[in-house]
């Protein structure tokens, strides 16, 4: 079966918007880590051998005293945190 031109420029069209989408989504998460929305956090544990074991991880940032800077803020660090769990997993 052959495929018309429309359903090949159709298809070249989804595959464009689809790497567009792709681009925005992670343009939007290096915007949120520079705005530091979302920060790297380190932390470690001493064994008992004095050994420290290190863990890394993504965290929503932290912007004070809510009651005095807002809610708006601590919505869209969570709204990012969950929207960007691939590229925090994957970071």
């Amino acid at each position: 079966m052959k495929k018309s031109k429309s359903n090949i420029r159709l298809d070249r069209n989804r595959l464009i918007l689809l790497v567009l989408a792709i681009l925005l989504y992670i343009s939007g998460y290096f915007v949120v880590r520079t705005e530091k929305l979302l920060i790297h956090r380190v932390s470690f544990r001493t064994k008992s051998n004095s050994e420290k074991v290190y863990h890394h991880r993504i965290i929503g940032g932290d912007f004070g005293v809510p009651m005095l800077r807002g809610s708006a803020p601590w919505i869209i660090t969570d709204v990012a945190y969950y929207l960007y769990w691939p590229l925090r997993l994957a970071e």
